[in-house]
């Protein structure tokens, strides 16, 4: 408890002082910034399949199903590829 307090303090110090502790965003390349979503198929599988994962893990079943038929009627490979994996 004391190492977190400390470290609290630290990160408040160091604020006040014009530093902050983690590097901002203003100083990551824009190659390696996040790109906007475009909302292409390819995309929306993939984060369907994130959002898959998500809901398996949390025993989301309702949700599982109807996500995975969304899945299953845009990319069918990608489903299929999932699905071997169950």
């Amino acid at each position: 408890m004391k190492y977190r307090q400390s470290h609290v303090l630290e990160d408040q110090l160091q604020m006040t002082r014009g530093r902050p502790r983690h590097p901002s965003i203003l100083q990551v390349p824009s190659s390696l910034r996040a790109q906007p979503s475009r909302q292409l198929a390819p995309e929306r599988a993939m984060r369907l399949v994130l959002n898959l994962l998500i809901l398996e893990s949390e025993g989301r079943q309702r949700e599982l199903l109807a996500r995975r038929r969304e899945l299953q009627e845009l990319s069918p490979a990608v489903y299929k590829a999932y699905m071997r994996t169950r």
